[in-house]
């Protein structure tokens, strides 16, 4: 074998060589990814199992929809805090992250942002209630 052959079969193992160390080192990174699997943010329940969980001890229950929007009823016990108003974000700050947090609207939607946003900030164990208020009045007063 000369020089040219053996610079060129050097050359080509540690290619190879190298080739092999990044695959290695991607498919342990993916495998990492794989087993750390993302927390659910929060999760949808119905109007039964919203009042369900309002039985636990450890449980708040906050009412997202505006002062407007309460006068017309409102679960009893319920926290009163406007998603719409700007301090809004800093009232939820307040609140300690190791409690069970049941969250409502009126059909929902604010109340799944809330829960959103409550999880970014740390928020391990929250609801929504999926269908808002407006299924809690119709489930409730049956």
């Amino acid at each position: 074998m000369n020089i040219k052959q053996l610079f060129l079969f050097s050359s080509l193992l540690v290619s190879l060589m190298l080739m092999s160390c990044e695959s290695q080192s991607q498919s342990q990174t993916t495998a990492q990814t794989a087993s750390a699997a993302p927390s659910i943010p929060f999760e949808n329940v119905d109007a039964p199992d919203f009042k369900k969980l309002m039985a636990n001890p450890n449980t708040i229950v906050i009412d997202v929809r505006t002062p407007g929007e309460i006068a017309e009823g409102k679960i009893e016990g319920a926290l009163e805090m406007d998603f719409y108003q700007p301090d809004f974000k800093n009232r939820i700050q307040t609140l300690d992250k190791d409690k069970t947090y049941l969250i409502y609207c009126r059909s929902g939607g604010r109340s799944q942002s809330a829960c959103q946003m409550m999880n970014q900030m740390g928020f391990k164990s929250l609801y929504n209630l999926r269908a808002g208020f407006t299924d809690w009045e119709k489930t409730m007063d049956q």
